[in-house]
């Protein structure tokens, strides 16, 4: 069955004070009290100039003859030319499966006057096209809004199907100082709704009028985006609602769902078939070892069979079976969705001789993960779990940018479910990989002349999540699109950098080793002063701003993966120059986050400047009271990387 998650935009509650009657669904515009009209001073957040004065937000799931109905009301006030930008354009997405409907919009005057927004003004569009979902998207402005106004907006939504669980956080780009949401979860004979809350007291009212169930929200602060933050859903305040059967536990849950997964996966590998055990021979030809036989099995299907849920055939056509394809059709068809892929490498494994089982795992990437909410998107990738002795080892063939032997940085360190025939459930927690397999090693032989123009040809080789995160930016692009977006990243530090000679050998091929090679040209990259050259010999670290600008911080500082990065960089120095001095920055080195070195190397003989520079840095969370700490270590290191050297000229007096 589809599920399609709702996420609203919550904070403190207090629920059974405002029962909300039948009436007040009627969806029409609520009056406005003359406070709010005449108010010219924001009491949450002065520094915003806008605030939410007013938000609604109904989902009616309860009909089990057709899909959710939604609604949705936002009422604003501007204080201010900043609060303004906040509705210079109002954005309405709208997922794949789900329509708008009723869409309307109101400019009210402080002295009371309303301008209705036209029906001309809402434009839709489509935004995104990536990985089969399509995304509508809705905008509009509000004609002749000012600071003092107060706009409204409100519109319907209907989807195909039933929410079943869906997520209410009320946090806003904006405060908002009262929030209001009304839920009529699904029910069906022998299930009913259970509640999570996060960051905010539990539900006290659970049987509102009509069947709803009403939820305030008060004085809610806006939610503030940061660099390099933990996930949303660790951060916000939220409430789930979700369908509940009762099973007897938690740990009756969790087995069940393991063992309903073990049941499907059996179902269609069944007994080996001749085409399976065939490619299985073929794949692991004379190989014994048990993780060698996983690794050649896991590259066969990250090469040889595209995952539909990731990528498009180049035929453009998606092969798309009426019932759960058994391997042989998602081997012949060489296409397949991710499950699809898990039980065709499951299937191999098991006519290989591997003693592999199904894995469901949590994705770090949605927050943290917890046993006592018994939905099974909780754990939503699949991975192959393989039993080497008393150890297990995990894959994701489904995933052709992960390398064997590694997890996206979204699984490890991740709480996975390991179900197997006839055994009890296991958990187990997935390794993280250490700095040292996430490798940026940057290489460079450069030249610099007298003018200031630094040219040459550059190097980058990646291993880890430094590569499975560039080959996924860059393989379903064409060549020219590839071009363009290393190009722009370059220019976005080095404005007027010239790169040409463009080159991604392994781009294509997720199995071999994968580096980028590009030509520069830098004019101006020295600053010229008088009979001096001032240049900055850390080339990939030059017009890169400090990690951290602010002086305050509202969450923990949260890296996905620790990293590495070594550079080698070799630049021939402008004839009829001096360097000045040779003097490296300081080495920053801890036993708990990493280290820092650089060492600068002159050869006078052939007038040529080598920079290396070894970065590692293993720390993955910083808690929020220690970013005074984390600031200054970063701003230290980007002090260390602007280091400057000067070259004097020989005709230069003393």
């Amino acid at each position: 069955m589809p599920r399609l998650a709702r996420t609203v935009s919550l904070c403190i509650l207090a629920a059974s004070l405002f029962p909300t009657a039948r009436a007040a669904r009627s969806f029409e515009w609520r009056p406005i009290g003359p406070a709010d009209l005449e108010s010219i001073a924001p009491p949450l957040a002065p520094e915003i100039g806008a605030e939410i004065l007013y938000r609604y937000e109904e989902i009616d799931d309860s009909d089990r003859h057709s899909g959710a109905r939604c609604r949705d009301y936002f009422r604003i006030k501007i204080y201010n030319q900043k609060g303004l930008s906040h509705i210079d354009k109002i954005d309405i997405p709208c997922p794949d499966g789900m329509s708008i409907r009723n869409l309307a919009a109101r400019v009210i005057k402080p002295d009371g006057r309303v301008i209705n927004v036209e029906k001309s003004a809402f434009h839709s569009r489509e935004i995104v096209k990536q990985r089969r979902k399509r995304h509508q998207m809705t905008s509009f402005s509000f004609p002749g809004a000012e600071v003092g106004d107060i706009v409204e907006y409100k519109w319907e939504s209907r989807a195909k199907d039933h929410f079943y669980w869906y997520t209410l956080s009320p946090m806003h780009d904006m405060p908002a100082r009262h929030v209001e949401f009304q839920v009529s979860p699904f029910l069906a004979p022998g299930v009913d709704c259970s509640t999570y809350t996060h960051r905010c007291p539990p539900l006290e009212d659970m049987n509102g009028k009509d069947g709803f169930i009403p939820v305030h929200i008060f004085d809610t602060p806006a939610f503030k985006e940061e660099p390099y933050m933990p996930p949303k859903n660790d951060v916000r305040p939220w409430i789930l609602f979700y369908p509940r059967v009762y099973l007897g536990g938690v740990l009756n849950f969790w087995a069940r769902l393991g063992r309903e997964k073990v049941e499907e996966v059996d179902a269609c590998v069944g007994n080996p078939s001749k085409l399976i055990k065939e490619t299985a021979a073929a794949i692991i030809g004379d190989v014994t070892g048990i993780e060698e036989r996983a690794r050649l099995i896991n590259d066969y299907c990250r090469k040889n069979v595209i995952n539909t849920d990731r990528h498009v055939p180049e035929s453009g056509v998606i092969v798309k079976a009426k019932k759960r394809p058994s391997p042989d059709y998602t081997l012949q068809k060489k296409q397949g969705g991710t499950l699809d892929m898990i039980i065709l490498y499951h299937a191999l494994a098991r006519a290989s001789g591997l003693d592999t089982h199904i894995a469901l795992c949590s994705n770090r990437d949605n927050g943290a993960f917890n046993r006592d909410i018994h939905l099974a998107s909780a754990l939503p990738d699949p991975l192959i779990a393989l039993r080497d002795g008393m150890r297990w080892l995990f894959l994701d063939p489904a995933t052709d940018v992960v390398p064997s032997g590694m997890l996206r940085w979204q699984n490890e360190g991740a709480q996975v479910l390991v179900s197997t025939p006839g055994r009890p459930m296991m958990w187990q927690t997935t390794l993280t990989m250490p700095a040292a397999k996430n490798l940026a090693r940057r290489s460079a032989a450069l030249r610099l002349d007298a003018e200031g123009t630094l040219a040459g040809s550059v190097r980058i080789d990646y291993s880890g999540h430094a590569e499975m995160s560039i080959r996924d930016d860059y393989m379903n692009e064409t060549p020219a699109m590839r071009d363009e977006m290393l190009r722009a990243r370059i220019q976005e530090r080095l404005p007027s950098a010239e790169v040409t000679k463009i080159e991604m050998p392994g781009i294509d091929d997720v199995t071999s080793s994968f580096f980028i090679t590009y030509d520069i040209r830098v004019p101006r990259y020295a600053e010229q002063l008088g009979k001096r050259l001032f240049f900055q010999p850390g080339y990939f670290e030059k017009g890169i701003s400090p990690l951290f600008a602010a002086q305050e911080r509202a969450h923990d500082v949260w890296f996905p993966f620790a990293w590495s990065e070594h550079d080698d960089i070799k630049i021939e120095l402008p004839s009829g120059y001096t360097l000045e001095a040779a003097s490296a920055p300081g080495s920053l080195l801890n036993a708990n986050w990493g280290e820092y070195d650089v060492e600068i190397l002159v050869h006078r003989k052939i007038n040529t400047l080598e920079y290396k520079r070894r970065f590692k840095f293993a720390g993955t969370r910083v808690i929020q009271s220690g970013y005074p700490h984390i600031k200054a270590l970063f701003e230290a290191i980007h002090r260390r990387d602007s280091h400057t050297l000067s070259l004097k000229a020989d005709d230069a007096e003393p």
